[in-house]
């Protein structure tokens, strides 16, 4: 029998909830509407009541939305880490999870008006097919493989080295990869994103023309004994000093 790791298969979970997570921040950016995680957020708070709302805004002040930005990207995590044990010994457990976080994320989005339901469905769904596909593929490298039977001749422990334990060098080697990947996508849709709303924000900006000729150089009001409006520096001094 096969005893599997609860540890590594609650970290490919992690890995796998963390991928999909990055993979909707560099889309979202990419496509230029909102993220998922924000749209996610704001439902949230459409589904939460007033008197909650307005108290967490008097505790929090201007940190609300970020605070709730965090707590659902440390929850998405955090049912990826409680996945895990479960999609190990059920694989269609995985299947199902990460098909309902896509269904969720397209729901999410499409509340948006700025996204949609086209939009968030080639961001959420790619994303939940990434993740489990991740999931499916460290879950394999967590199984141990099975124990050589005694009725093999020359099956001992000394002549098949690394039977009946998994492979944990590669695994943590693409767990920690995978991880890492989603964190460079989630910074780099994050900054594609700051950067796409200051250019429209700048581009946004209109000057007014200037209508009729300039004002004249010299302009003043030529009383005698008066100062003129603009004091050369050669004739400017500091009153603290006088």
């Amino acid at each position: 029998m096969r005893h599997r790791n609860r540890l590594m298969d609650s970290l490919a979970g992690f890995a796998a909830a963390a991928v999909a997570l990055g993979v909707t921040e560099l889309l979202a950016a990419l496509a230029g509407t909102p993220s998922i995680v924000v749209s996610v957020g704001n439902v949230i708070v459409d589904r939460t009541p007033g008197p909650v709302v307005k108290w967490a805004i008097g505790l929090l002040g201007t940190n609300d939305k970020p605070f709730l930005l965090t707590t659902v990207t440390i929850a998405s995590l955090a049912l990826g880490f409680a996945l895990g044990p479960f999609a190990g010994r059920r694989p269609v457990v995985g299947q199902v999870a990460f098909a309902v976080f896509g269904f969720i994320g397209v729901l999410a989005g499409a509340t948006d008006p700025l996204t949609g339901y086209g939009a968030s469905f080639w961001i959420a769904v790619p994303a939940a097919l990434l993740g489990w596909v991740v999931l499916r593929y460290l879950l394999q490298l967590a199984t141990p493989e099975a124990a050589p039977s005694a009725s093999m001749p020359g099956s001992t422990p000394a002549s098949m080295p690394g039977r009946g334990v998994a492979d944990r060098r590669k695994f943590l080697a693409f767990a920690g990869a995978a991880t890492g990947g989603a964190a460079v996508a989630a910074f780099s849709g994050q900054f594609l994103t700051t950067r796409v709303d200051v250019e429209e924000q700048r581009a946004a900006v209109e000057l007014p023309t200037i209508e009729g000729s300039p004002p004249p150089q010299n302009i003043g009001l030529n009383v005698d004994g008066l100062s003129p409006y603009i004091t050369p520096n050669d004739d400017f001094y500091r009153i603290d000093t006088a």
